[in-house]
């Protein structure tokens, strides 16, 4: 007899991440960004669990997920130029893991 595939469910609640942010800010300032993470259905369990928020590739600040789902970073000192803010919450064992993103566009001071 062969070797089948094994496949497993997750059959953690669905979440979903918005960010929020400035689309337009001067380079040089602090670029406040809120991150919204929600699940969908009724489960009851309180989020925890890390989120993290990215510009490109660069960590800028993790923090722990807050029990009503919102939480807030800052990048300070940002560039001139063109910005993908990304937000990914990390899941937890109730709640899957989810990511949003917001396009900042730094102009010169």
């Amino acid at each position: 007899t062969g070797w089948k595939p094994v496949t497993f469910k997750d059959t953690r609640t669905v979440t979903t991440t918005k960010v929020k942010a400035k689309k337009k800010v001067k380079a040089g300032k602090t670029l406040k960004v809120t991150a919204t993470t929600k699940p969908k259905g009724t489960n009851s369990a309180k989020m925890t669990g890390t989120v993290v928020f990215k510009d490109g590739h660069k960590t800028f600040a993790t923090v722990n997920e807050k029990a009503n789902g919102k939480v807030k970073a800052k990048l300070k000192h940002i560039k001139k130029g063109k910005h993908k803010i990304t937000v990914s919450y990390s899941g937890d064992s109730n709640y899957q893991p989810s990511t949003g993103k917001v396009k900042v566009k730094a102009k010169k001071k």
